[in-house]
């Protein structure tokens, strides 16, 4: 196998090092003596016996290090191989993407511990499948009977006999019941979006902005906070409309919940050549510690202020729009400061935008022609 003979080829290269190096020295103090003989019979008493000396040791010690440094470089090679390939690895774990069970390791023991990152991203990912997969199914469960609740209940709330105190208590039962119903259908939307097949179509960027801001228009107006739209008409991108809006609707949600009354919410999108390279959601609001800004994308995980949740969902707002951008090949980063607001920014891969754009104009404008294209990403 592979990794055995790098193992074995690094332990014999430790040899022959050691080996050279001994017989380099030897080498060294024979060689210096027998030129310290020919040149100057009179031994050490000759000027030229200490430079003599001196010289023959480096030279053969130059030549020693090529040597060494010339048996090493395979070994060396392999190791810094290894070392990208766990740096790689680890990355990716970090970003929810598990390495494959089959590693490639060059030096046996780095091998087995490539190996066990992959073991355990493995098995990090089957737990996190069983995970969504049970909870799925749990809130499916409960889906059914709460549709009953609602309906039994709208059916008792049409029942005229019925006393103020009796209405009120149903009123309570529905608006819970359907409080609960809209958290197990964001559950399992969040659940699903891993799972959806992307629909890879050009999109207006500043249509899905547009469609995001009248979403959320009404709770702008009701905590009087103005939403700004900086974006090119030519901008687009690539990818699925109605999760692309999701994860719009969500970033602007998110900033006008943090927003104080009368202050101004942006929304930029940056582009190159029309290939929309980034879009910053920015608002002026409470800010996020800096303990809590890699904590945010985590399903479940709310920002709390005075012991009050500064949200009433269930935290998945943020982690939706990361699965989101994961399954559009983007990247979603945060930066923010407490008080000073925050800024959410979406990094989308522009040059393939502009490899699918060019590619699909020249096969509108040559439709006789058959053009190879890449897979989709």
């Amino acid at each position: 196998m592979k990794s055995r003979h790098f193992c074995s080829q690094g332990q014999f290269l430790v040899f022959v090092l050691c080996s050279l190096c001994t017989f380099f020295a030897l080498l060294g103090g024979w060689s210096a003596a027998i030129a310290l003989g020919l040149l100057a019979p009179e031994g050490w008493a000759s000027p030229f016996a200490v430079p003599l000396f001196l010289l023959s040791v480096l030279l053969l010690s130059l030549l020693a290090g090529a040597a060494a440094a010339a048996a090493f470089y395979p070994f060396a090679q392999a190791l810094q191989h290894d070392m990208v390939l766990f740096d790689q690895q680890l990355k990716d774990m970090c970003e929810n993407r598990y390495p494959s069970p089959h590693s490639d390791c060059g030096v046996a023991e780095l091998d087995s511990v490539a190996r066990s990152i992959c073991d355990l991203g493995g098995e990090v990912q089957y737990s996190l499948t069983n995970y969504k997969e049970s909870i799925d199914a749990f809130i499916h469960e409960i889906k059914t009977p709460l549709t009953g609740i609602i309906g039994y209940t709208e059916l008792l709330k049409n029942e005229p006999s019925l006393s103020g105190e009796t209405r009120e208590y149903l009123d309570y039962i529905l608006a819970e019941s359907t409080r609960l119903n809209n958290l197990s259908r964001k559950i399992i939307y969040f659940l699903s979006v891993s799972k959806q097949q992307i629909c890879w179509k050009q999109q207006s960027a500043c249509h899905l902005i547009e469609s995001a801001v009248l979403s959320t228009r009404a709770r702008a107006r009701l905590t009087e906070v103005r939403v700004l739209s900086l974006c090119s008409e030519r901008a687009y991108l690539y990818g699925d409309e109605e999760l692309l809006t999701t994860c719009l609707v969500n970033l602007l949600d998110n900033a006008i919940k943090a927003s104080s009354p009368g202050s101004t919410v942006e929304v930029r999108v940056l582009d190159s050549d029309g290939a929309v390279q980034q879009i910053e959601v920015c608002d002026h609001g409470v800010g996020i510690e800096a303990k809590d800004q890699k904590k945010v994308f985590q399903p479940f995980f709310m920002l709390r202020k005075n012991k009050d949740p500064l949200n009433n969902g269930l935290g998945l707002g943020l982690a939706t729009c990361q699965a989101v951008a994961q399954a559009h090949h983007c990247n979603l980063s945060l930066s923010s400061a407490p008080g000073k607001g925050t800024t959410v920014r979406l990094e989308c891969p522009w040059l393939e935008y502009q490899t699918r754009y060019r590619a699909e104009h020249l096969v509108r404008e040559t439709p006789n022609c058959i053009i190879p294209m890449s897979p989709n990403p």
